[in-house]
């Protein structure tokens, strides 16, 4: 695997792909959007409550379904 070789982090919110990834390599290299926009929110970029509204619209607009649990932990990273 090219990203294991190349120690790349993979961005994916695909389910199967994370459980591949975590059972191949580890979760170390997986990168979702709760990665990105906790980042964006730790430096500065944007805010908490601006995340949390853009992440209720990505469910409406956008069909984007995350596991409960790793929202949960999302929102107490923020």
């Amino acid at each position: 695997m090219i990203a294991k070789e190349k120690s790349w982090k993979i961005a994916t919110d695909d389910g199967a792909a994370k459980n591949y990834i975590k059972k191949e390599l580890n979760p170390l290299y997986i990168v979702t959007t709760f990665d990105i926009l906790a980042e964006c929110v730790g430096l500065g970029y944007v805010k908490k409550k601006e995340v949390l509204l853009l992440i209720k619209e990505m469910e409406a607009q956008a069909n984007f379904i995350y596991n409960k649990d790793e929202y949960d932990a999302f929102v107490r990273q923020l």
